[in-house]
């Protein structure tokens, strides 16, 4: 056998060790890979083993799960996969091992289709998402490339989009009428959707003391960017009915 693959049309993902080939293409095209781990979307697994890589370093591996190709992709990506963790970290690892090759086939999908969107995974602190309590969440943001409109969805809102979005290609494929109306279309969002695009932390202490609270505060977005500026300036109504006394 040579020492390439021909995976033919379609997309894909590859991983493996720091002195093997890693390898994704989103078209037609030839990948090499010394041995590991393909992911076709986030539903295909195929263990790839060169024999002549096989013969020259006597490796043998075990067999291989859908559940070890996902936490070995997401270690690749950075993400921790201890044993040890606690329990929000290891539920919040186990929405971005599910979402991850998701976002990845989404890339690959809009680049194939010419659709001009990128999604990227979001980490949301609860004080981001309005709460006093709870743990950190995984969110997607969409990005139109050619306007710069970005949109943010929940986990459960990018993964049943997906579905559509797998339909679209795979009638692409066959050579069918894959394209949707804009009111379908998974890749595209109302514009008139409201966009969270920073908070601000307004402490109301000084209130109970009868203090005016007259401040310019910072509007930070996810990461802790400033995004913008916000002039707040509160009174006590017990305030103003002393005033009137």
């Amino acid at each position: 056998m040579g020492e390439s693959v021909d995976v033919g049309h379609g997309y894909g993902q590859a991983t493996g060790s720091s002195d093997e080939c890693q390898q994704s293409r989103r078209s037609k095209g030839i990948t090499k890979f010394a041995q590991r781990i393909i992911l076709f979307g986030t539903t295909q697994l195929y263990v790839f083993i060169h024999p002549d890589q096989m013969k020259k370093t006597g490796k043998k591996y075990p067999d291989v799960t859908y559940e070890m190709a996902q936490e070995e992709i997401a270690s690749k990506a950075g993400i921790s996969v201890d044993d040890d963790e606690s329990l929000d970290t290891a539920l919040l690892n186990k929405d971005l091992i599910e979402v991850l090759p998701g976002v990845e086939e989404a890339n690959a999908i809009s680049e194939e289709l010419d659709k001009k969107v990128k999604f990227e995974i979001m980490l949301l602190s609860p004080q981001w998402l309005g709460k006093t309590s709870g743990k950190t969440e995984v969110y997607v943001k969409m990005r139109n490339l050619e306007t710069g409109v970005e949109f943010t969805w929940p986990k459960e809102k990018f993964l049943n989009r997906m579905y559509v979005m797998k339909e679209m290609y795979q009638n692409y494929e066959a050579g069918e009428e894959w394209d949707v109306d804009e009111d379908r279309d998974p890749f595209i969002e109302d514009l008139d959707t409201e966009v969270q695009i920073g908070n601000v932390q307004v402490f109301l202490q000084p209130l109970a003391y009868m203090v005016e609270l007259k401040e310019q505060l910072e509007i930070v977005d996810y990461k802790g960017t400033e995004v913008g500026i916000m002039n707040v300036c509160i009174q006590s109504s017990f305030f103003y009915k002393l005033i009137l006394i």
